[in-house]
């Protein structure tokens, strides 16, 4: 489940789908994405963070097993890839 707030993204669609304005709608769909896959990130981000943790892992550890570098996985963790 997203944390970020699908109701407004629901309204925000909606008022540009009504307005039918080709010049708004394109912007408004692209931004809804771009919020989108932020929350995505972010939320996968917290999903590894929370099991590397329980698992007792350092990010060295994790990087190690995974053949992925520390700073890769620290910026996932962040939602920041």
């Amino acid at each position: 489940i997203l944390k970020i707030d699908t109701k407004i993204l629901v309204i925000l669609k909606y008022i540009t789908h009504k307005l039918n304005d080709t010049k708004i709608m394109p912007l408004a769909y692209e931004y809804i994405e771009k919020v989108w896959r932020a929350a995505m990130h972010k939320e996968i981000g917290e999903k590894i963070y929370e099991l590397r943790n329980t698992k007792g892992m350092t990010l060295k550890e994790l990087g190690e097993k995974s053949n992925l570098s520390v700073s890769f996985i620290s910026q996932a963790e962040r939602g920041l890839t």
